[in-house]
């Protein structure tokens, strides 16, 4: 007991400024002890020839200290890749959670030659471990399908993602470069990631109520892929056996149903090609459009996704609109934040011309 007070007296004679200091080199020291980084997304890229955005998500433990607010996690939380010689902090920030980032860079000045790109971060500036991202040469060969799932689907069927399909296989190519067709059209791209060979694209709506088997091939600047076949069929009639009438006597009362309201959060949404949709990605910089309402086709959902996405300052889109019988209910709200209201007034804009091309005249698009 006598060590312990004696060990106090001597803590309560240090000067004030430097126990301001001893903590100001302890807390950062900290905070970094509980961050780790695990993994990223996508695991690789291929060489990239065209000068394009590209999306990065960064994982891991402890991401977004809770000692910070988020104006202080721009302030003091920084991305940097080192590849060769070239060391750079990634300012183009996409988003935050508690256990992953989102940083924007130009594939010009990362992805224009093979080798690894070393990623780490800095929190008050201490280094967290470093993890790697290989950047593989673009293959020069005709890309090649190994599997497209599912290979049968049914006409009349509802559902947000029921007449997409995931291709498996090798040598895809570059971003902008690389589609797919089906039966000879193009099928908009859901998601992709293109090193890993897997694409999810939408079947042409001009299809999905036509019986028939379609050729499904992959294309890039190299050539066309080998063929592989999906099949939509007319689902089986059943005819119900005719009962007897039945009578219910007056003391017995029907069971009630359960009544189940599907709602946006049951349904897997795809908020941008370029974030991982499995991440919850508060907005930071930039313009966020919420899709809304439903849709009748997933192909024109996947258009309409597409085209937002790409408008100048927009970083995240989420796209809540459920594949349905008819087009209702459509609201577009484009919000942002550290953002001018003339280039939410610019994407507002067009948004609603998008729409009136693609006679959606009744949708609303509004700035919130």
């Amino acid at each position: 007991m006598e060590t312990l007070t004696l060990k106090l007296k001597s803590f309560l004679m240090i000067p004030a400024k430097k126990i301001v200091a001893i903590i100001a080199v302890a807390l950062p020291l900290f905070c970094l002890s509980q961050t780790t980084l695990t993994s990223l997304s996508p695991t690789k890229f291929f060489t990239q020839s065209d000068n394009r955005p590209i999306t990065l998500t960064i994982y891991g433990k402890n991401i977004w200290p809770s000692s910070m607010n988020l104006l202080q996690t721009i302030e003091r939380i920084k991305v940097y890749f080192k590849k060769g010689e070239k060391m750079q902090e990634i300012t183009g920030r996409a988003g935050i959670s508690a256990d992953a980032k989102a940083v924007n860079f130009f594939s010009a000045d990362w992805l224009n030659t093979p080798g690894n790109i070393e990623v780490y971060m800095t929190i008050d500036g201490v280094r967290t471990n470093s993890l790697w991202l290989p950047v593989e040469a673009v293959p020069a060969v005709v890309p090649i399908i190994n599997s497209v799932s599912p290979s049968k689907l049914k006409t009349g069927e509802k559902g947000t993602f029921y007449y997409m399909v995931r291709i498996y296989g090798k040598n895809f190519g570059e971003n902008t470069s690389t589609n797919a067709t089906i039966g000879g059209s193009p099928a908009s791209v859901g998601w992709m990631n293109l090193a890993d060979g897997v694409m999810d694209v939408w079947i042409p709506k001009g299809y999905i109520n036509t019986p028939g088997t379609y050729n499904v091939q992959v294309n890039t600047k190299f050539g066309s892929s080998n063929v592989s076949a999906i099949t939509i069929e007319s689902p089986v009639i059943m005819m119900a056996p005719i009962k007897a009438p039945t009578t219910v006597k007056k003391t017995e009362t029907r069971p009630e149903l359960n009544n189940v309201v599907v709602t946006p959060a049951n349904n897997k949404a795809l908020t941008s090609v370029y974030v991982d949709p499995g991440v919850s990605l508060q907005l930071i910089e930039g313009i966020k459009v919420k899709m809304n309402g439903n849709i009748a086709f997933g192909e024109d959902r996947a258009i309409l996704e597409k085209f937002i996405r790409e408008l100048d300052k927009v970083i995240l889109v989420d796209n809540q609109l459920l594949v349905s019988d008819n087009n209702m209910n459509m609201l577009f709200e484009v919000s942002g934040s550290r953002i001018a209201s003339s280039e939410l007034e610019k994407a507002k804009k067009a948004i609603e011309d998008k729409l009136k091309a693609m006679n959606f005249a009744n949708a609303v698009v509004a700035i919130k």
